[in-house]
């Protein structure tokens, strides 16, 4: 009997057998894919005159003229604006009179030097000092009377505004009547309409494929689309917003200075590694699996498309774990679940 109740005691204590727990992760995976050939963004800008002229007097006066109106087409050097110039014509004729009696005083002076030096010794050497004291005078003179002239003729070209280029007059303010005056402002605006200009803001993968053979850049405006050109590009990006500016031309366009415009971008994408999804890629690496395996890779990012990443350091085809985890570590083995 008391062998028996130490039997039963014995299997009431007996423990079940353990149960094995697989610790290896679970990781979701994908599959690098090829990137795409060609990157496709579109920016908002401006459609700008590439040239354009605000002008301004330079002198007071009343406007007697207005030599063209807005829409009109000038040349360069045209006028566009005149102003009373009576008074600064009558300045210029005054300072001409000047010039002609200091060349006659000059030509009296040389004269008169010229018989002090035909006496030879018999001239006192006072009438010599006299004589060319007397026209270095007369010279000082007349070089003084040609700057007053030269003045004066500025002084009565400021009285025209003028097209400082070949283009189109976008503004004209004053009318005939009124006055204006230097420092109040801009009074008329000409434009080079034959070429617009376009502002726009590049990404460093951008500004990488801007110079690549085959890139393509297309203002669209009102349903219509012409072709533009890189013109220039900053040396630096803007501390500020991280972009590099980039300025494009547009010859001939059919749309006025000042619409709101849709530059498209089309770049030339050269990489050899692959595409990959954003949620792959942790502090500048990804996980990839290789035979149920994970490896630590460093990879660089190439440019951002509406697809995903593209990065080098990976190749088409490769698996990759898409949620990349701190948890993982080089050499792990894996589970793998592909990705929906």
């Amino acid at each position: 009997m008391h062998t028996l109740l130490l039997a039963l005691l014995a299997a009431c204590t007996d423990e079940p057998p353990a149960v094995a727990i697989d610790q290896t992760p679970r990781v979701e995976v994908v599959r690098v894919a090829a990137p795409p050939t060609v990157l496709e963004r579109t920016l908002l800008s401006t459609l700008e005159p590439a040239r354009d002229a605000l002008l301004t007097p330079m002198r007071p006066g009343r406007v007697v003229r207005r030599a063209a109106e807005p829409g009109d087409r000038v040349g360069r050097g045209d006028a566009v604006l005149e102003l009373d110039g009576r008074e600064a014509r009558a300045s210029l004729a005054a300072a001409e009179a000047a010039v002609d009696e200091a060349d006659a005083l000059v030509e009296e002076a040389r004269r008169q030097r010229d018989r002090v030096e035909a006496l030879g010794d018999g001239a006192a050497p006072a009438q010599q000092d006299q004589a060319g004291v007397a026209l270095a005078r007369a010279t000082a003179a007349l070089a003084g009377a040609e700057a007053q002239r030269e003045l004066a003729r500025v002084n009565l070209e400021h009285m025209t505004l003028r097209a400082p280029f070949e283009g189109q007059v976008a503004l004209l303010e004053p009318e005939v009547g009124e006055s204006v005056a230097p420092g109040a402002g801009p009074v008329a605006r000409v434009v080079d309409a034959a070429e617009g200009r376009v502002v726009v803001g590049l990404l460093e993968d951008e500004v990488r494929a801007a110079d690549q053979e085959g890139a393509r850049f297309e203002v669209r405006a009102s349903g219509q689309t012409m072709a533009a050109s890189l013109a220039r590009l900053a040396p630096a990006a803007d501390p500020r917003t991280l972009a590099w500016t980039a300025e494009l031309r547009v010859a001939e366009p059919s749309v006025p200075p000042g619409t709101a415009v849709e530059v498209a971008l089309s770049l030339p994408i050269v990489a050899a590694g692959g595409l990959v999804p954003p949620k792959a890629l942790r502090d500048g690496h990804v996980w990839r699996v290789d035979a149920d395996v994970v490896h630590r890779v460093p990879v660089q990012v190439v440019a951002e498309a509406r697809e995903g990443l593209i990065v080098e350091g990976v190749a088409v085809g490769d698996t990759l774990v898409l949620y990349a985890a701190d948890a993982l570590r080089e050499g792990q083995q894996v589970v793998r679940l592909e990705a929906p």
